[in-house]
């Protein structure tokens, strides 16, 4: 519990310190200043970062943000005035372990923008583990979706180790075609030097 003299400023200062909480899973405030909707909002930013536009892009909000906690209470005082739906908000974050809150809001950041990560900044090698984390939490029309987007890191820049077995195996194939070709050329002055002979 963090009662004090404190409204939407030291809330604001309290929201900056819990961005790297990873400990505390419920909070309660109990405000003796001025703390209404913006205080509120703050305080929801701080875990939601699909609750408002910041000046920051939506994914360094969503990496940002915190994981761990479920639960904000902001205790009634007659100085607080946030709104009932957001103290709902507040208090029902999330009931799920840090790991999996994080995928959740990685995957609402993804499904929002399927068909361009490109932001990303993932390189072909990332891409086996976002088409898994893709076909694990989307649907395969999403999954094909991002596949076929253009602003995809390449998905099959390397060949396959069969195909690269078959064009060793055709560069070989053709390297004694050339061989025979010569051999054969060979035989055919001699055979035409030995029917002139006779």
């Amino acid at each position: 519990d963090l009662s004090g003299n404190f409204g939407n400023s030291g809330v604001k200062i309290f929201a900056e310190a819990l961005k790297t909480n990873i400990s505390l899973k419920t909070v309660s405030f109990g405000c003796y200043k001025i703390l209404n909707d913006v205080g509120g909002q703050v305080l929801l930013n701080v875990v939601d970062p699909f609750s408002e536009p910041t000046h920051s892009s939506e994914w360094e909000n969503v990496t940002r943000s915190n994981h761990t906690l479920q639960s904000v209470y902001i205790l009634d005082r007659p100085t607080v005035t946030v709104n009932k739906n957001l103290i709902t908000k507040l208090q029902s974050i999330s009931t799920l372990d840090p790991h999996r809150t994080l995928q959740k809001k990685v995957w609402h950041h993804i499904d929002k923008n399927i068909e361009d990560i490109s932001h990303l900044g993932l390189e072909s090698n990332h891409m086996p583990n976002v088409l898994s984390f893709v076909h694990q939490h989307g649907t395969m029309d999403q999954l094909f979706r991002l596949t076929r987007s253009r602003n995809t890191p390449e998905l099959f820049s390397n060949p396959s180790p069969e195909r690269a077995r078959m064009s060793y195996q055709m560069e070989k194939n053709e390297r004694e075609n050339e061989i025979l070709k010569e051999l054969l050329e060979l035989e055919r002055e001699k055979s035409e030097g030995l029917h002139e002979e006779n």
